[in-house]
């Protein structure tokens, strides 16, 4: 999967495509560097791909919850949450957390001390801006895993590297040169660099799904089991 490439060499590529290797005076290498990591977070919401089997990203954050608590800070380089376990006791199933809507937030408050956490009984989350938000309200200390995709890689030392996966770096570069063009006033160009940079779009959006060749997508999980079917409707 390593297909590495770092900032010296995006930069000159982004030289080369407009035309403007010797502009250091006019474009700095400061500044193509700011778009060039701006160009990496358009092109990495182009690969990070779905939650079955075209994953590029994935990290997990560990932490515990405190007792009637209800919210607990994401880690700092989250982006978006692919799935949440549970661990509610050595020996247990490990359960998997679902997502609640705006309108089920004060499902459990009537009545809350029927609700703790176990296994017959669901756990839902949802992401309130920098935080996790839980109902019923945790009733005691349990080991929650979030697993999710970090924020992209942002290049500042001439060696760091990106990974581009399948030389997938063509839309970084063209990405950041319509940019550099506009400052250019080349906007004759434009359309020819924007034209290559659909394409590459296209590429990647057709191939990176498509991590698991064999396996064709599957109907994701619409409801949950449960004891009481009531809580999932």
């Amino acid at each position: 999967m390593a297909y590495p490439v770092n900032l010296t060499t995006l930069i000159e590529r982004v030289r080369q495509r407009t035309n403007l290797e010797g502009a250091q005076a006019f474009v700095t290498d400061v500044e193509i560097t700011d778009l060039v990591n701006q160009a990496i977070a358009s092109w990495y919401d182009e690969v990070r791909g779905t939650t079955w089997g075209g994953q590029y990203y994935r990290s997990s954050y560990t932490f515990s919850t405190v007792s009637n608590q209800q919210l607990y800070a994401l880690p700092d380089d989250f982006l978006a949450l692919t799935s949440l376990d549970v661990n509610l006791a050595s020996g247990m199933p490990v359960v998997s957390a679902r997502a609640y809507q705006e309108e089920e937030r004060n499902r459990f408050r009537q009545f809350p001390l029927l609700y703790g956490w176990t296994v017959s009984s669901p756990i839902w989350y949802q992401l309130q801006q920098d935080k996790l938000s839980f109902i019923p309200l945790p009733s005691g200390a349990f080991s929650c895993v979030l697993n999710y995709v970090p924020v992209p890689p942002r290049l500042f030392a001439p060696d760091d590297e990106v990974n581009v996966i399948s030389g997938w770096e063509e839309y970084i570069v063209l990405h950041a040169g319509i940019r550099v063009l506009t400052k250019d006033g080349q906007l004759d160009v434009i359309p020819l660099l924007a034209g290559q940079l659909e394409q590459e779009r296209e590429r990647i959006r057709a191939m990176a799904p498509r991590r698991d060749m064999q396996t064709a997508e599957r109907v994701h999980m619409i409801d949950n089991p449960g004891f009481d079917g009531d809580y999932f409707d």
